[in-house]
């Protein structure tokens, strides 16, 4: 089972002014956030760079950017993956996240139902789950992802239930060995049974 790295990609502009950001927003990054990704680089190249067999980036200019300054120094596989993009906000994207959370948080069933629009957190939660419970399997050694502040936040809450807040250019662990995957993700027995039953 791979241990998987997770890092946010660097800041954007968004990040600085407080707007709502989601699938449906592809800033790039400042200034400061090329520095944050080239100090991360260094960081997981100094620390992990053997132990990493693959990067896999959510496909979005954010975390493109981000991934590509790590891998200038990681030089390793690269994929790039939908699957661990940002919930889809929908309409309330663009807009200032002292206005717009707030009201999010209040909607009922918000879990269920899609978001003005975007995506429900139920489906964003099935989609970034399975997602990690299949690079756990990936590999022996290590998976670095390229990912975003909400997908990481839920994703550790979900494996390890702890509460995060997950800055720009911060790496995360997940080691598998340290998780009851047995409760969090399908097994292939479980899979191939459901299929029967089907």
């Amino acid at each position: 089972m791979a241990v998987v790295y997770i890092i946010r990609h660097g800041e954007t502009p968004y990040n600085v002014m407080e707007i709502l950001t989601g699938r449906g927003s592809d800033p790039e990054l400042t200034e400061s956030g090329i520095a944050q990704a080239n100090r991360a680089a260094r960081h997981l190249h100094e620390n992990y760079v053997d132990h990493i067999e693959l990067i896999v980036s959510s496909n979005m200019t954010r975390t493109n950017q981000t991934a590509e300054i790590i891998n200038q120094l990681l030089q390793k596989p690269m994929l790039y993956d939908k699957d661990i993009q940002e919930i889809d906000r929908g309409g309330f994207e663009g807009h200032s996240k002292h206005y717009a959370l707030p009201i999010i948080n209040a909607l009922q069933p918000h879990e269920s139902h899609p978001i003005h629009g975007g995506e429900s957190l139920n489906n964003f939660q099935e989609r970034t789950t399975l997602a990690m419970c299949e690079y756990f399997k990936m590999s022996e050694k290590a998976i670095l992802l390229v990912s975003h502040g909400f997908v990481i936040e839920k994703v550790l809450e979900f494996f390890t239930e702890d509460q995060v807040q997950a800055h720009n250019a911060h790496v995360f662990t997940l080691n598998p060995e340290e998780i009851d995957l047995a409760g969090k993700c399908r097994t292939d027995e479980q899979n191939s049974s459901n299929s029967e039953e089907l």
